[in-house]
């Protein structure tokens, strides 16, 4: 999400100090809008889309079709409670359900598996990032999602649902569980895409035209990597949990999949270290630039001081008082001493263009 969003988001931060381990509190952004549940049933032969579902209607899903319910909204304590105790589901991943503020973990249960991921959306005009916090899990022939808001990165699983020769209407439902990680984090790519773009203009920036603002342009982009690190680097720790583990809910056929999703990972958590060294040294070489322009004008500063030094003396001198001062009463005199300042001068700037210290 944006930093303000962020921001908002910690100051209503539920406290849940004393409470016991499971508790059903909602940790989050305070929202009013009401939950919607929608469910897509399907198998290689047909497929079915139903919006706006009662939890009344998953009961009874039929077992020969993979069946994909989404939960748009977490701040409805109750309906999560609900579609938990329907399906199973244990009050310590319901506590996780319900904190949109949780680390990316994975859990590996006997009849189920659960993934707490960030949803990273691509946010052009302010680089990074909206993110929102999906829960994911997949047991036997169904997959539950839930997300904070309405609106997802989904779309493209959607549409290869609706294509019968799709992969995903084929396999089973661990493929679409592994689909839905896939689709997060080719966005996470696309982020860091982005970041690179946003870097590469910095550089060019700070090369042609430095100015203050690119200083703060720098802070605010390592501050949205350090987010980016917090929000990715574990989901890489879940996908090699999921790829260790002996569930049943898991096709050994798919694990290749699993094995280029980890691949995935890698790349976009080392584009991030990658990144992070690029702000860094983009700050040096601006810091350097502001150095270098400090030291030419002190180095101006400075070439005038010292031509006017013997300037200052050679007043001094003419400016006494004294009237035993053959030169006071020479005709001439002033130009005479204005001339041998103007050689005085020369002299110095030529001897230090000579030393290249002009």
């Amino acid at each position: 999400m944006s930093r303000k969003n962020r921001d908002k988001a910690k100051r209503q931060k539920v406290t849940k100090v004393g409470l016991p381990q499971g508790s059903s509190v909602y940790i989050g952004i305070e929202r009013q809008e009401d939950v919607s549940i929608s469910l897509l049933s399907f198998n290689e032969a047909r497929l079915k889309a139903s919006d706006n579902v009662s939890t009344e209607e998953l009961k009874g899903l039929r077992p020969d079709e993979i069946h994909w319910i989404n939960v748009n909204g977490i701040h409805d304590v109750a309906t999560v409670h609900e579609l938990c105790a329907q399906f199973g589901i244990h009050a310590l991943t319901e506590e996780d359900l319900l904190n949109s503020l949780s680390r990316p973990k994975c859990e590996i249960f006997e009849d189920y598996i659960y993934s707490g991921i960030k949803m990273l959306k691509n946010e052009k005009e302010d680089v990074l990032i909206e993110d929102e916090q999906v829960s994911i899990i997949l047991k036997n022939n169904i997959v539950i999602t839930f997300q904070e808001t309405k609106g997802d990165v989904f779309d493209p699983i959607r549409d290869r649902l609706h294509r019968p020769e799709s992969r995903l209407r084929r396999k089973k439902a661990d493929y679409l569980f592994l689909a839905i990680h896939d689709i997060i984090v080719d966005n996470y790519i696309s982020i860091i895409d982005l970041v690179d773009e946003v870097n590469q203009q910095i550089e060019n920036n700070i090369l042609n035209s430095p100015e203050q603002s690119i200083l703060h342009q720098i802070q605010a982009l390592k501050t949205d990597l350090i987010y980016l690190k917090k929000f990715v680097f574990p989901v890489r720790e879940s996908i090699n949990k999921i790829m260790r583990s002996d569930s049943t809910h898991l096709c050994e056929d798919n694990v290749k999949y699993f094995n280029d999703l980890y691949d995935h990972l890698i790349y976009v958590t080392e584009n991030i270290d990658m990144q992070r060294e690029i702000v860094v040294s983009h700050r040096e070489l601006y810091m350097s630039y502001i150095s270098n322009k400090m030291n030419g004008v002190m180095q101006v500063l400075t070439i005038v001081t010292t031509i006017f030094i013997p300037l200052s003396f050679i007043a001094g001198v003419y400016g006494m008082n004294f009237q035993n001062m053959p030169e006071l009463t020479w005709y001439n005199g002033y130009y005479y001493v204005l001339a041998l300042m103007a050689a005085v001068a020369v002299a110095m700037l030529v001897y230090f263009r000579k030393k290249k210290w002009i």
